[in-house]
């Protein structure tokens, strides 16, 4: 049994295009009765630790990206 998980997605230009490429590549190289669960989520990130990373790297790219706020972290 396999069990596939591709995350964090990343937003870049044409992100949709390429992951659907990537997506079937995989696919056609696994055997498909083997695959019991694929999932594509998000980037989750505490609002704790998305501080900290403020703190210690100001200059980083990924603290710079709009986040959303949800119930019990930031998107």
């Amino acid at each position: 049994m396999v069990r596939l998980c591709f995350d964090p997605t990343i937003y870049i230009p044409d992100w949709k295009q390429h992951y659907q490429e990537m997506l079937e590549q995989v696919f056609n190289s696994l055997n498909m009765e083997k695959i019991v669960d694929v999932s594509v989520g998000t980037f989750h990130i505490s609002q704790d630790y998305l501080k900290n990373m403020r703190k210690r790297e100001p200059e980083s790219a990924v603290i710079c990206f709009p986040f959303q706020k949800d119930s019990f972290c930031v998107l």
